[in-house]
């Protein structure tokens, strides 16, 4: 009898396995080397390293207090103010305080080149929710920007690369003393591939791709929390769901409804209007337009539940009043954008709809304790007290989403534990096995996290892979 080859399981062995290939993913494998260059560095991704992932959607910027009437305590009370107070302060002060190093080290190390004011100060633009201009970007396509930049100097190192691999199950080990690896799937052939590791970072991000109008790409499936927590893991907040207010509706017939027009249209002045071209955010908050983004999108929902909808049952937004030429110049990849759907962003208005962003829960962490386990969650994997656990769309996303993407993987470096993290206890109750962490948190992984995985597979009790 013949042997389906689709069957057979390919193995291999390596130091640290990275599930992901965002910016948390790349940032963990760039630190993690820099660490230790003689260590084996394994990325898994479900696309293309570089091409794939949600950092490459973004299009903002990254929120840091570098202006001298800026602060980094006016930072931190606009993150809290924004989450309704309900943000962990310790761990939101940590990131608006090391947003600062790290726009530094995605400039001066990565070689990013964000955009910059006539007398070479970095230039930031307004967003929702704050009290200082402090989105530091490229154009209105940042993120692009940031994972090419990661994407050359991760393709620089010797990194093994697994792409169009889809991870399928976390592997304890045989008694349950630790992780002994990941069962994935090859994409392009069907055939299941067991990389086991010393050492597992999970870097999957998660997107709610479940809703109708959503702006992550049908990939992002949640598949790293449902593996976590099929393992043991808590998960904490996750009916928690960020909408942004402004994704285009451009009709049925076209995947690019529910993609993101960027927040900084609000922040530049841009109007919302009804579907009878009334203006209606001041009825709901003085901040109006720049309001933070559950209280835009709560607003816009509460006028299209009242019937007052565009023909397709959405809302617009209008930018001409501040000169068609200003905002082609300030957002030529939204003009782009809405003309690829057949609206006039400059000179005219465009559908939109509140489409869901991200999940504001995840693995549940805390970091107040010593880690000693070889399993890591990071990036938007994790829930990390930073955002609103309680309200969707707040501004805490905002104030965090770039910092934590990015700062995550130095806070935790080899030589200091500047703070560690405890799990919780699983879904059913009981302890989860002792090999598994939740992150550092967020993508303050990235760096950091990085580099404290290069020390997990140090200690001798860390030379082999644990045994299926």
């Amino acid at each position: 009898m013949s042997t389906n080859p689709h069957r057979t399981i390919e193995q291999s062995v390596t130091d640290i396995l990275i599930l992901g290939s965002g910016g948390a993913g790349l940032f963990a494998a760039l630190h993690a080397k820099q660490a230790n260059s003689d260590l084996e560095v394994t990325i898994a991704s479900k696309g293309l390293i570089g091409k794939s992932g949600c950092t490459r959607m973004v299009q903002g910027g990254y929120n840091v207090a570098v202006n001298p009437g800026d602060s980094i305590e006016r930072h931190f009370m606009d993150t809290i103010i924004g989450g309704k107070w309900l943000p962990r302060q310790d761990l939101a002060w940590r990131l608006c305080e090391t947003a600062v190093e790290r726009v530094q080290e995605l400039e001066n190390e990565l070689g990013c080149f964000f955009d910059r004011n006539p007398d070479g100060t970095l230039h930031q633009k307004a967003f929702a929710g704050q009290s200082f201009d402090r989105t530091a970007h490229k154009g209105d396509l940042t993120g692009i920007e940031i994972i090419n930049r990661l994407m050359e100097k991760v393709w620089s190192l010797d990194v093994i690369k697994l792409e169009e691999h889809r991870a399928l199950e976390l592997i304890p080990a045989k008694d349950r003393s630790g992780i002994a690896g990941v069962l994935m799937m090859d994409v392009r052939t069907g055939r299941y591939r067991m990389v086991r590791a010393k050492t597992v970072l999970l870097a999957t991000g998660a997107g709610p791709s479940m809703y109708r109008y959503h702006t992550p790409s049908g990939d992002k499936s949640c598949d790293g929390l449902a593996m976590a927590l099929r393992y043991g893991l808590s998960l904490r907040d996750m009916e928690m769901v960020q909408f942004h207010p402004t994704g285009i509706l451009a009709g049925p017939d076209t995947r690019m409804t529910g993609t993101i027009l960027e927040e900084g249209l609000r922040g530049a002045g841009g109007y919302l209007l009804n579907g009878d071209g009334q203006r209606f955010m001041m009825d709901y908050d003085p901040a109006a337009e720049r309001a933070t983004r559950d209280i835009v999108s709560r607003s816009m929902y509460h006028e299209i539940r009242a019937g007052r909808t565009t023909p397709q049952g959405g809302l617009f937004i209008e930018m001409v009043h501040l000169g068609s030429d200003r905002v082609r110049r300030m957002f030529p990849g939204m003009v782009k954008r809405c003309e690829d759907c057949g609206f006039d962003l400059a000179a005219g208005r465009v559908e939109v709809v509140p489409t869901a962003h991200y999940m504001m829960g995840g693995v549940h962490l805390d970091c107040l304790w010593p880690v000693r386990m070889p399993v890591v969650s990071m990036g938007r994997t994790v829930w990390a007290e930073t955002g609103s656990p309680t309200r969707p769309c707040s501004v805490a996303s905002r104030e965090t989403k770039w910092p934590t993407r990015l700062i995550a993987a130095r806070h935790c470096e080899i030589r200091t534990l500047r703070f560690s993290i405890r799990a919780s206890p699983g879904p059913n109750g009981l302890s989860r096995p002792p090999d598994m962490i939740s992150a550092p948190f967020a993508n303050i992984c990235g760096a950091s996290c990085g580099r404290r995985l290069a020390s997990f597979v140090l200690p001798k009790a860390c030379k082999t892979p644990w045994r299926i």
